[in-house]
């Protein structure tokens, strides 16, 4: 966004001096400074009056002290107090004294015809600007005789004469435009160089969280080199994607194998229109970030970094979360009992852990479940016979390399699409059940190192 300071509409084009007046031009076009003889005209209201860019502009074009195509313009009638000021501009009459008549406006005719002649096409009628015009009042001559207009409200100067022309101005007024046009320029340039200078950033809760997560981030392979707050905005980020309208958020944030070191900061879970979040195959340690608020993530993949804690309850606040992939990290503690409520669950892997305690059975509440890789723990107890309840979608069904005991389920096989089983190097015993024959999908199957026993049948 590039900021610059103009004008307010309908503004006065020319600049006031502190007693809020304009100076006219010194003497009437094709007269000599002075004016009129030694005699000057008062300062006089101009309703409707707009100062022109450039002086002495009417209809006639520029003009110059030495007249019309060379020729030098009829002197004004009467005296002092009689005197008319002549202004380029249509409208016909000049400025003169009440009850005087109006003087015709001097027009170029053909070569060696004078102005005003009646040749020429009628001048238009005056246009009524605001009520009567005050007579000009008789001063001292000065050296130089000077009509001074005084400033009027917007809704008086706003007006344009018949013709679109304007009426000229002191030589004064374009220094005081020039002066004027430079401020507004150099403003101008302040604005774009700032622009130029600095990112707007639209969003500033999630370019905190960004900014937030590079500081405790180690990059040594310049991942993030291109996270710079002043020369980019931040949805160009590497690895970060946003929305496609204002206000501008981040839908997701893809850095895997980036050998990014330190913590993943909480702050992340203030993007809340977050809808992946893959780190994985880093070394980030510490605890996992708390993204309690993230209600629109589907994907979160932390996998395969060092991270160590608990998985916390509030995760499970994640309400469209579809898939969770936390393997090959340090995690302790148990699994929560709350992954229950995520109904999406499509994806849950936790494999390559430390995590204790039995398999819960609010699990089996996953209808959508169709992987549960759970291998590579210190899980506890019996097979979770909850799990069977999935066997409309369950595909994957990894618990190897646990502390799991007892007796698999008669009615495992009742698991109709599973595709994999591997259960090795548990404490099963028992019978191995025959109704495993009627997972007719299945293509991976290890129950190595067991305890099950073989019934002889001869």
């Amino acid at each position: 966004m590039v900021s610059s300071s103009r004008a307010s509409p309908g503004a006065p084009a020319a600049a006031a001096d502190e007693e809020g007046h304009v100076d006219a031009f010194d003497g009437v076009a094709g007269m000599a400074p002075g004016g009129f003889g030694s005699d000057a005209i008062a300062p006089l209201a101009l309703p409707g009056v707009i100062l022109p860019s450039s002086p002495m502009v009417g209809l006639a074009g520029p003009r110059t002290p030495a007249g019309w195509a060379g020729q030098q313009p009829p002197a004004p009638p009467g005296g002092a107090a009689g005197q008319q000021a002549y202004f380029a501009s249509p409208r016909p009459a000049a400025v003169g004294a009440v009850g005087q008549q109006p003087m015709p406006l001097p027009v170029p005719g053909p070569k060696g015809q004078q102005p005003g002649s009646s040749s020429m096409p009628p001048v238009a009628a005056p246009m009524d600007v605001g009520g009567p015009l005050p007579s000009p009042k008789a001063e001292h001559p000065t050296h130089s005789s000077r009509t001074t207009i005084t400033r009027q409200t917007h809704a008086e100067t706003a007006a344009v004469l018949p013709g679109g022309a304007e009426v000229m101005r002191s030589p004064k007024e374009p220094a005081k435009l020039a002066m004027l046009l430079l401020w507004a320029l150099l403003l101008l340039c302040n604005g774009v160089g700032n622009a130029l200078g600095k990112t707007i950033h639209e969003n500033s809760v999630d370019l905190h969280a960004l900014v937030a997560f590079k500081k405790g981030v180690i990059d040594t392979q310049g991942a993030l080199s291109s996270w710079n707050t002043t020369t980019t905005h931040f949805c160009r980020w590497n690895g970060v994607n946003c929305t496609t309208t204002r206000p501008f958020r981040v839908l997701r944030l893809y850095l895997p194998s980036q050998n990014l070191q330190g913590r993943i900061t909480s702050f992340l879970g203030n993007m809340t229109f977050l809808k992946v979040l893959d780190l994985s195959y880093n070394n980030f340690f510490g605890p996992l970030p708390i993204l309690g608020h993230l209600q629109k993530l589907k994907i979160l993949y932390l996998n395969n970094n060092n991270l160590t804690g608990i998985i916390p309850d509030s995760l499970t606040n994640c309400s469209s979360l579809h898939s969770l992939d936390l393997s090959a990290n340090s995690l302790a503690g148990v699994i929560p009992t709350k992954l229950g409520l995520l109904s999406n669950m499509t994806y849950i892997n936790f494999k390559l852990n430390q995590l204790e305690g039995r398999i819960p059975d609010e699990l089996g509440r996953l209808s959508k479940l169709e992987s549960l890789l759970l291998g590579n723990n210190r899980l506890s107890g019996e097979f979770p016979h909850a799990i069977l309840n999935l066997s409309a979608s369950l595909k994957y069904l990894s618990l190897e390399f646990n502390m799991l005991g007892q007796t698999l389920p008669s009615n495992i096989g009742d698991l109709h699409f599973l595709m994999e089983l591997t259960l090795e190097n548990n404490r099963f015993e028992g019978q191995i059940p025959v109704s495993l024959g009627n997972a007719l999908g299945l293509q991976i199957i290890d129950l190595s190192n067991n305890i099950f026993t073989w019934e002889n049948s001869y």
